[in-house]
């Protein structure tokens, strides 16, 4: 099948009625200085470009400690995790994936845009979960894409070189272009310009925050879906202390492009900003309390205000936003390190320490209380659970209160409880453990789903929900009872379980402790 885009005619292929468009360009080559500029437009060329085969990832350092080292637990999750990185990486990285309906009678479809995770740091759009032909068979235009990741992506050095070059949040105006890039194109494969949802997990959970905020994405999604999402914003300020310790240890001094342009990838795509980061005491000032290199920087003209302001001001007041997280999020880091669970939890928490309290005070005085509450559980459950709290859920919590006051758009909430049999259940509602569901892909992770048929029901229910809101902005399904929007006074959240259900307000005990914590973008300590 050919289709004829913006920049030249593009052959797929097709399988069981769905078209698959893989690796189109969206933007130029990242070779050079462009590796440090904003995304350049993609090249026009000659002939028919074949699209049947995935195309480059972006630079990443994907150095894995041998599988035996690990626990069975933990290398069925990594197995999952680390599935796309043996995909070749490259220059040409900047490429987005299309699955649309072989037969779509010029309909005008709604159109579901996945932001894949990894923490800004790693990943592609390369996995047999993200394969969007069973929600193309539902009636939606799926696309998936790469963009730039950790240093290449997120290094902020706003003003310390001539231009835009080294420009903060690289990685996220790589998404803007995707996204520009589908309001000129996705007519030519049966899809709405003017109904897309971004959809995003984890760290693409992170990125649908950043668009929403951002005044450049503005009128190219009309839907949100955040999926896991931290909401994880630092000042420009903090991040270019941070940038001028990387420049100063890579031995590129301020403004000297040559130099930046010819430094090779394998200097720039290891632990370099993790390693700096690392020093004692708080020279970095927020970035030094959450260890977390590659963030969004606010105080840019990307991102003028951090996302609880931006949201508190009205800037996603007329889009649709669904939002969830995991029961166990915070499970995935506990058993992604080969080190006992308590220590590995522990050991996060230190990382993410500014999250939870930016004062050791702070951070006693939350455990204190969480222990209280939690009596009856072990140290190990109580740690998981304030990771939980304070990475993904409760700044979820905090930005879909906000949206539901100031905008004019449906605000809906979740929780995925649904927990792995596999493992002796060991793996529960773990961080990712929601996207199989989603896509209705479950055959695609057995490893990590066990007994696929007994899941399908729980599967169908939540694309049907996905592909719903998508289409109306509203998530429905005859598989699951009515749905709510999402308020400060009845707090209505789906559970997703063998049994689903609405609950208002769950764990409202636990939920006050944060009342305080996070105030529009603010840390608050004590």
């Amino acid at each position: 099948m050919k289709v004829q885009i913006k920049t030249g005619l593009i052959l797929g292929s097709e399988s069981a009625d769905v078209l698959n468009f893989k690796g189109i360009p969206y933007a130029a080559p990242i070779s050079g200085l462009n590796r440090w500029l904003p995304p350049q437009p993609p090249l026009a060329f000659d002939g028919i470009l074949d699209t049947r085969d995935y195309g480059h990832i972006c630079p990443q350092n994907v150095s894995i400690p041998p599988m035996w080292l690990f626990p069975k637990l933990a290398q069925i999750f990594m197995k999952t995790l680390t599935q796309n990185i043996s995909t070749a990486q490259g220059e040409n990285c900047l490429n987005l994936n299309v699955w649309t309906a072989s037969k779509h009678e010029n309909q005008r479809r709604p159109v579901m845009v996945f932001i894949h995770g990894g923490g800004l740091s790693l990943g592609s759009s390369v996995s047999q979960m993200f394969d969007g032909s069973a929600l193309a068979k539902k009636g939606i235009v799926f696309v998936t894409f790469n963009y730039r990741l950790g240093t290449l992506g997120f290094l902020s050095g706003d003003g310390l070189f001539p231009g835009d070059v080294l420009k903060g949040n690289r990685g996220f105006m790589d998404q803007v272009a995707a996204l520009e890039w589908v309001q000129e194109n996705i007519a030519q494969f049966g899809g709405d310009p003017d109904n897309v949802t971004i959809v995003g997990s984890s760290g693409g959970g992170t990125s649908v925050w950043a668009l929403l905020a951002s005044p450049k994405s503005e009128g190219l999604s009309h839907r949100a879906i955040v999926q896991s999402g931290p909401v994880n914003m630092i000042p420009i300020a903090d991040q270019l202390k941070l940038s001028k310790a990387v420049l100063k240890k890579l031995k590129i001094e301020e403004g000297d492009i040559d130099a930046l342009a010819a430094i090779p990838d394998s200097k720039i795509t290891g632990s370099i900003m993790q390693k700096t980061l690392m020093q004692r005491g708080e020279p970095f000032g927020e970035m030094s309390l959450t260890k977390l290199p590659t963030t969004g920087a606010y105080g840019t003209e990307f991102l003028p205000d951090d996302i609880f302001q931006a949201l508190a001001m009205g800037k996603a007041r007329n889009i649709d936003i669904l939002v969830g997280s995991n029961h166990h999020d915070g499970r995935a880091s506990a058993i992604g390190m080969p080190l006992p669970k308590l220590w590995s939890i522990k050991l996060m928490n230190w990382f993410i320490a500014g999250m939870i309290d930016p004062t050791k005070e702070g951070r006693n005085k939350i455990l204190k209380k969480y222990k209280s509450i939690m009596s009856k559980d072990s140290d190990y459950t109580v740690n998981e659970q304030i990771q939980t709290d304070a990475l993904y859920r409760m700044r979820g919590i905090k930005a879909a209160e906000i949206h539901s006051k100031t905008a004019s758009a449906n605000t809906f909430m979740y929780q995925f409880n649904w927990e792995s049999p596999v493992a002796e259940g060991k793996l529960g509602a773990i961080h990712g453990l929601e996207i199989p569901f989603v896509f209705n892909n479950l055959k695609e992770c057995p490893e990590l789903i066990g007994n696929t048929e007994a899941a399908q029901p729980l599967a169908s229910a939540m694309s049907d929900a996905w592909v719903s809101f998508a289409k109306t902005g509203k998530p429905t399904s005859e598989l699951l009872p009515e749905w709510p929007t999402y308020n400060q006074e009845s707090r209505n959240t789906m559970f997703f379980d063998s049994q689903c259900e609405v609950v208002s307000d769950p764990d409202a005990e636990i939920r006050k402790i944060w009342n305080n914590k996070i105030k529009n973008g603010t840390r608050k300590s004590g």
